[in-house]
């Protein structure tokens, strides 16, 4: 609810629905996860966020925070405001620029150390990461489970629920301009269907989609819609955090 002084009236706006844990009664979950921190992810998807009232995880690089340059990333007053909106930040790592697999065990502890410190000066706490690149192995695994709660990777699998691993969960779906709504809409069914945790991977939100992982706000609504549509008692809308502690419950 909102107050609109310039039309003297309140109105009332839909939010951002973080579950309770009495939503969860085994159903489907699904997540919307977005990588990279880009700032189309403020200007075009939050607002969609909010109109259906679904959660979702922005995992941010924490070394290309803009502070002041021309870039195409969130800043640290945008990156508070969507987690006071109800958006969970995630790690993406520092610097984003290797494969966590490829780095020595220092320089792999300073970026998942560093991006979780830079992120918590921002909001209050970071407890997931999508990996960068999905390069993921039992040592990345080790050095994670030092600083977050779950890990995402890209793998295009379902979960189980309760995951088999919340430190190795998988990507049902990596969202591209190339895909349909009927593609997107396969595997939420399949999710459905079984009752299992679908997390959707997604980066830019745009209307001009020129990068194959950009894709339009109608799109996304589409998509957004349909989940809405089903009703959480079917599939449940979470954020990464909240999709590993209701399932373990």
């Amino acid at each position: 609810m909102q107050w609109n002084a310039s039309r003297n009236s309140v109105w009332i706006t839909n939010k951002i629905v973080n579950p309770s844990a009495k939503e969860f009664n085994g159903q489907a979950m699904i997540t919307f996860s977005y990588d990279d921190g880009l700032d189309t992810f403020y200007d075009f998807a939050l607002p969609l966020h909010e109109k259906y009232g679904i959660p979702a995880t922005d995992n941010v690089i924490a070394g290309k925070i803009k502070d002041g340059a021309r870039t195409m990333y969130l800043d640290a007053g945008q990156i508070k405001d969507m987690y006071d909106r109800g958006v969970e930040i995630g790690s993406h790592s520092y610097s984003h620029e290797q494969g966590l697999t490829t780095l020595s065990d220092e320089d792999l502890d300073f970026e998942l150390r560093e991006s979780k410190a830079v992120l918590e000066q921002i909001v209050p706490k970071v407890q997931t990461i999508g990996i960068p690149f999905s390069m993921y192995d039992e040592r990345v695994k080790t050095a994670a489970k030092k600083y977050y709660q779950a890990a995402r990777n890209f793998e295009h699998l379902q979960n189980d629920i309760p995951a088999a691993d919340k430190l190795w969960l998988h990507t049902a779906i990596a969202v591209t301009n190339e895909m349909t709504f009927d593609q997107i809409k396969l595997r939420i069914d399949e999710a459905v269907k079984n009752k299992q945790w679908c997390i959707i991977m997604l980066h830019g939100i745009d209307p001009d989609n020129r990068d194959l992982y950009e894709i339009k706000p109608a799109l996304l609504e589409q998509v957004l819609a349909y989940v809405a549509s089903l009703g959480r008692d079917k599939i449940l809308p979470v954020n990464t955090m909240d999709g590993v502690s209701l399932a373990a419950k």
